[in-house]
This record gives structure tokens, sequence and C-alpha cells, in this order.
């Protein structure tokens, strides 16, 4: 570079540094017309840029172009980083957008029905429906008038109080043989004259004694929903241009209604009609019923009959565990045989199958009151 060059980079510096409106002019060189700034630019690039004692060249427009660009982009990154970390939604998938749920209402859902006679647990919620916010509900309830039949059951009757075993010194039961009787209960004494150990015994068992009626009326089967239904809220997992629409695919197979919304009206509140974007009623849901459903009250008779099949034991003893066991079924007895010496009958022992008797009912209880949903309900309307 030569002196009158090296001269005029100095004077340039020199210029930026007293004023902008001074300016000098020596020979062989001019000075382009710089602001304080770009003075100051130059200034250090010429300060910076000189080797071996000479001055730096004064810097282009390409050059002050380049450092007003990387200014820029470092402004920037700087705006970005202050702004935060968080990437914007992913764009909603074609097709998804549908109109958002006008006021009074929520969804987009994903909804399923089935009939409830056909069992089976309701279906996992679609893809891009939020399973775990899944809500069961039920429609059209079947609860027919019960059925109010009364039956009444005899109870606390007893066998073998008034049970007499006749017993008869011959072999053929006869009547002028009698030598004896014991009544049949638990271990009882003979009385009478009965000596030897052989003879005959006939006798029938007596009918229970005592007892009452106890009543009952059969119970109402429960009420059974004709309709089970699943509602499957959507994860809006997505950004849609419109503002007024929201993110929600199409629901797969078995949820074949297609989208969505709902709107949970307190009970006995008018129910609101459907939005025009999603005009298809679906009649509505509950989650509970009340049962109201009885019967009038149910009476009995008095009971009467049964019977106490059983047999008995004649003994030479006084335990009555062992001896001539007789059936109680009113015929003579084949010959008893209690052993050889001198023994006789001397207890009777019986033991009884109870047959209870019948009460009768004078009249069958009439049904009452009736099972209605109740709660909430959930109206679903869709597109």
């Amino acid at each position: 570079m030569g002196a009158a060059r090296r001269l005029c980079v100095r004077a340039v510096v020199l210029a930026g540094m007293l004023s902008a409106v001074f300016s000098l002019a020596m020979p062989g060189c001019s000075f382009p017309d710089y602001g304080m700034a770009r003075a100051h630019a130059g200034s250090a690039g010429a300060e910076t840029g000189g080797v071996d004692g000479e001055a730096g060249d004064p810097p282009t427009d390409a050059g002050e172009g380049g450092s007003e660009t990387a200014g820029a982009a470092g402004a920037t990154g700087a705006a970005g980083a202050g702004g935060g970390d968080t990437p914007p939604p992913p764009k909603c998938a074609a097709g998804a957008c549908v109109p958002a749920p006008p006021s009074g209402w929520q969804g987009p859902i994903a909804y399923w029905e089935a009939a409830a006679a056909a069992g089976g647990t309701p279906p996992s919620c679609p893809v891009g429906y939020n399973g775990g916010e899944q809500t069961d509900l039920h429609r059209d309830l079947n609860a027919p008038d019960g059925e109010c039949t009364c039956t009444c059951t005899a109870t606390g009757q007893v066998c073998g109080v008034n049970t007499v075993l006749h017993i008869f010194s011959d072999q053929a039961c006869s009547m002028g043989a009698e030598c004896g009787s014991a009544t049949a209960k638990t271990c009882d004494a003979v009385s009478g004259t009965c000596s030897g150990s052989q003879g005959t015994v006939k006798g029938l068992p007596a009918p229970p004694t005592g007892g009452s009626c106890m009543h009952a009326v059969k119970p109402i089967p429960p009420p059974t929903w004709d309709l089970n239904a699943r509602i499957c809220p959507t994860t809006n997992a997505g950004s849609c241009e419109d503002p007024s629409q929201v993110c929600a695919p199409t629901p797969r197979q078995p949820y074949a209604t297609g989208r969505c919304v709902v709107s949970v009206i307190p009970e006995t509140f008018p129910l609101p009609p459907c939005p025009v974007e999603y005009p298809k009623a679906i009649p509505p849901l509950y989650d509970s019923y009340a049962d109201g459903r009885g019967c009038t009250e149910c009476s009995c008779g008095n009971v009467s009959g049964g019977s106490c099949p059983g047999k008995v034991t004649l003994s030479s003893g006084i335990d009555c565990s062992s001896g001539f066991e007789y059936q109680l079924d009113g015929t003579c007895s084949k010959p008893f045989n209690l052993g050889p010496g001198d023994v006789k009958p001397a207890h009777v022992g019986g033991t009884y199958t109870l047959m209870p008797g019948t009460c009768a009912v004078p009249t069958q209880p009439m049904a009452t009151g009736k099972a209605v949903p109740n709660g909430s309900v959930t109206v679903v309307c869709c597109k």
C-alpha cells in the first residue's frame, strides 16, 4: 500500500472521531459519506487490520452488509431462545377437522352401543380417543311389573308326642291279647302286664302337633338394560387451520356412528335439541335407575296336616339302644323275641321324620310401583 493511501485511511478514521460533518481533503484521495456508527466500524477495522506498521484496508460495502446480516441472525436466535422450547402442535390429519361443540356441549366423542343381550365387554376406545376417560351408560330399562306370589310354609311342628305302640302277648295282635303300651318318644317305660319275651306289636305314627304358618313373597327380579353404550372423548391431538374446528379422527369399527357430541342434563330438566352441526339424535342415556316396585301384604291361614313316618325300638333294657325294631305302618308285626331268660318288654323309643303340613293362602298380593331410569341424563348427537 502506498503512502498516499495510508494517509487517506488515517484521515477517514480521524474524521469519524471528530465529527460527522467535518471533512478533509488531501491530494489523491476522496472520502465516502460515512455516518458515526459506520465510522466506528471502519475505525475498528483499520486498527485491527494493520500489519508490520501498516493500517488495514477500509471496510467495503460487502463487509458492512455481512456484519449487519450476522447481527440480525443473532437477534433472531436470542428472541427464539426467550420464547420457550414448546413445539407447535402437529397439524390435524386430512378430513379429521370437524366443527367444535357449541356452548353447552362436549366432544367430539366416539360412540358405541350394542344390545345387552349380546353380552361381552365393551370394546376399547378407538385410535385418537381417550380410553382413560371412557364412560359406560345404558338406555331402554326393562322392568316389568313384579309377579307378586305369596307362599306360606308350616314351621314349628313336632313329631312323636302322641304316637302309641301297642304290645300283644300273642302272635296276631289280637284285641284280647294286648298286654301293654308305650308313648314312643325318646325312651319311655312300658305300662301294663306284659311278662313274656315274645309277642307282636302294632302302631301308627301320630300326626305332628303345633306349628304355625310363615309367609314369604317371591322376590321381584331386578331391572335390566336393553342396551349398553360407551363414550370415548377425543384426545384432540392436532391443530386445525379453521379456529372454529377441532381435531377428531373418524372412529373405527365397531364405533360405527361417526363423531358425536354430548350434553349432560340434570334429572327433570328439559333435553336440548341437537346442534345443527350434529343433527342425529341418540335416545337419552343413563347410568342408574330407581326401582320402586313392590307387593302388598301377604297373609296365611292355619297349618294343617303333615305326617311323622318313623320306627320304634322295643327293648327289655332301659336305654332303647337295642331290641326289636318296628316300622310304624299300622300293620301287625312279625312276632318279636327279646331273648332268653326272664325278660319282658320294658321301654320303647322312637325316631321320626317330619313331613310338614300345609298352609292356605287366602289372597295373593298385588304389584305396586314402577322402576324408572334416574340421575343425570346424557344426550348424544352425531354427524
